[in-house]
């Protein structure tokens, strides 16, 4: 493969689901997978297929190793890359995910290859990001991450205490 294809290590794993307290459950008792930090309440504002949007969620978060396992439940109906999943009940696995120190210079080398940017967003606090897809490539996504000093402390500290999880149910629920 040419490097210049090459957007780095997945570093996110993300999944779709109606139920996400049942979901984080699933995947502690039936994957070994824990501890969680289930954000409540997500109200983001992002732009979908060039249009603005707000999405409001729920996400789960653990890690297994170094890939972070990502848990979405969209409450509202607004356009976003997950809303036709969720109306089709198309639940499971939904895009992998790669953090990047340069949002711009990723998601111009995936433009110049033929994605196409979908829903991105973010900002200097929480991260940008942005999802991209390809012709050839139908129904899988892929997002970019830009990593800052906050993120990067939140994300390592989740790393470390999964890397030192007992197996015991662990849910930090965060409410916005």
């Amino acid at each position: 493969m040419s490097t210049s294809l090459n957007f780095g290590t997945i570093d996110q794993v993300a999944y779709l689901t109606d139920d996400i307290e049942s979901a984080i459950n699933a995947w502690m008792s039936q994957a070994g997978i824990g501890p969680w930090v289930l954000y409540k309440g997500l109200n983001f504002p992002a732009f979908y297929k060039g249009e603005p949007t707000q999405v409001l969620m729920d996400v789960g978060l653990s890690y297994r190793g170094d890939t972070q396992i990502e848990l979405i439940q969209q409450h509202n109906d607004a356009p976003s890359p997950y809303l036709a999943f969720f109306q089709q009940k198309n639940l499971g696995m939904h895009h992998v995910g790669y953090t990047t120190d340069n949002i711009d210079a990723v998601t111009e080398l995936a433009s110049s290859r033929g994605y196409e940017i979908i829903f991105n967003g973010g900002d200097e606090t929480m991260g940008r990001y942005a999802y991209v897809t390809h012709p050839q490539l139908p129904g899988v996504f892929q997002e970019f991450l830009e990593m800052n000093e906050m993120l990067q402390a939140v994300w390592s500290d989740l790393k470390e205490k999964a890397n030192r999880w007992d197996g015991t149910p662990d849910i930090q629920v965060v409410q916005f």
